[in-house]
């Protein structure tokens, strides 16, 4: 369902139709093994999962319609991309007259200037909204999960494995919208506050611009919010002892389990959390930021944020089931 324009006679601005076409094809594999099965009694099997989906737009509101920006829809496209400018790095101080072309200085973000088109094939030396791209996908390239099973006489584990490898996700605190929120208030060297590697003359890392406690509207700071979500985590262990029934059957028992579960207990393998980016790179909400100030255009709703406020909740349980 996509909005469409409507004449000014008719009294409102737009309607809501039954508009635009999208295809998409993917693939599902699942997979079973038993691994070990032993006299001994000790039994090992395996269970896995993997998925990907590839999906794009074929047409948007009327044939003739290629992007819809706002709503950062475009045709070709999957429907989850992100639109904006690209950081390409920070500024040196070995690029100082090349920066000062762009009206930056070095430890300033450095932006990818590609509206070449109409400066044959060369950049026009200025960053605008003609430089916005798609820059990444909220979507992952593919999904999957991995579940052991062991078992050795009335000893039994589980342990279960989750990937999500190849999504963008937005830190919004990382941002900036004039507001003292997002980057500038990391910049402003609070105690307590994120660990980031920022530029200074002796430190020329292209990760993080310099601080600067005079702004609170980092210019682009909106390419310092997309980052790498991949991650693959454990996401449960679960470890249980079957009470042996000629002891329980003593107590009117007919079987006695106790267990012990842990739900998210660690993270295998996550650069938004290795770099220091965050604590979690599995999203905890959606939409709520916007891009940078070229363009003005918001980060979609559908769009997937990670906060600081709500990690994944990591829980350890034990219990006991019995039958009667």
């Amino acid at each position: 369902m996509l909005a469409q324009n409507l004449p000014a006679s008719n009294g409102a601005t737009t309607t809501t139709v039954n508009a635009g076409k999208t295809k998409g094809n993917g693939v599902e594999i699942s997979l079973s093994s038993q691994n070990i099965i032993s006299e001994k009694g000790f039994n090992w099997s395996t269970d896995i999962n993997f998925s990907l989906n590839r999906e794009q737009i074929v047409e948007l509101q009327n044939p003739t319609l290629k992007a819809n920006i706002a709503d950062g829809w475009f045709v070709g496209q999957p429907l989850t991309v992100i639109y904006d400018v690209k950081k390409i790095g920070i500024w040196q101080t070995s690029e100082a007259a090349e920066a000062a072309k762009y009206g930056r200085v070095p430890g300033q973000i450095k932006i990818e200037d590609i509206n070449s088109a109409a400066n044959d094939g060369k950049p026009d030396g200025k960053i605008d909204a003609n430089d916005r791209q798609i820059i990444g996908n909220f979507q992952p390239q593919w999904s999957g999960g991995m579940t052991n099973r062991f078992s050795y006489k009335d000893i039994d584990l589980s342990v279960v494995i989750h990937a999500r490898i190849g999504q963008t996700v937005v830190a919004p605190y990382f941002m900036a919208d004039g507001g003292a929120q997002g980057y500038p208030f990391f910049g402003n060297g609070r105690v307590n506050s994120l660990k980031r590697d920022y530029w200074t003359p002796s430190n020329p890392t292209n990760e993080f611009p310099r601080p600067d406690a005079s702004s609170d509207a980092t210019l682009f700071s909106s390419t310092l919010g997309y980052l790498d979500g991949s991650f693959i985590r454990v996401r449960s262990i679960d470890l249980g002892y079957r009470v042996p029934s000629e002891i329980v059957s003593k107590l009117g028992i007919k079987s006695l389990r106790v267990f012990m579960n842990i739900t998210n207990p660690f993270l295998l393998y996550a650069p938004f959390v290795d770099k220091g980016y965050g604590i979690d790179p599995e999203g905890n909400g959606y939409g709520g930021v916007s891009t940078s100030q070229v363009g003005g255009t918001p980060v979609p709703g559908r769009a997937i944020t990670v906060n600081v406020n709500n990690p994944t909740t990591r829980q350890i349980r034990f219990g006991v089931n019995m039958s009667f």
